[in-house]
């Protein structure tokens, strides 16, 4: 059981958005996944990395950037096509994040890596410190995503 988390709240600028996807959440499975995915990768949020989050299996899908962005605009943006896209955004179904919120920390006990479909692939706890630090930023360079052309 998580007794300690560590998380963090959003600046004015982000290089990143999650989306978190809670496991009692209509998506949290294939179907609303790839829905999901498919609706992002309709304005060019295409690339998207599906982490668990924790033990209780929830899902956060980590949308990368190529530079700074205003953490308010990503917020809104993301928000608005979403709900375009008939999403239901709130607590137990979609969170975004950045947002006044606190998010937790990857790579935290429970984090795992994920495949596409949510499928497990890789353990935090499977890999050493510095091996866990380097594939998240691997992740995060080979990811981004330009969010001004989205």
């Amino acid at each position: 059981m998580d007794s300690d988390f560590y998380g963090c709240r959003w600046g004015e600028q982000t290089r990143f958005a999650v989306i978190d996807i809670d496991t009692t959440s209509e998506y949290h499975c294939e179907l609303g996944l790839a829905r999901l995915r498919e609706s992002l990768s309709e304005i060019g949020l295409d690339k998207q990395v599906l982490y668990r989050s924790s033990d209780s299996g929830g899902w956060h899908l980590y949308l990368f950037f190529d530079g700074w962005e205003q953490s308010g605009e990503v917020n809104r943006g993301l928000k608005e096509w979403l709900r375009a896209k008939s999403f239901v955004i709130k607590a137990g179904q979609l969170e975004l994040f950045p947002s006044g919120n606190g998010l937790r920390l990857p790579l935290q006990a429970g984090f795992a890596w994920l495949t596409r479909t949510g499928e497990l692939k890789t353990r935090r706890e499977e890999l050493a410190t510095g091996e866990a630090i380097g594939k998240f930023l691997q992740d995060l360079d080979e990811n981004q995503n330009n969010w001004q052309a989205a």
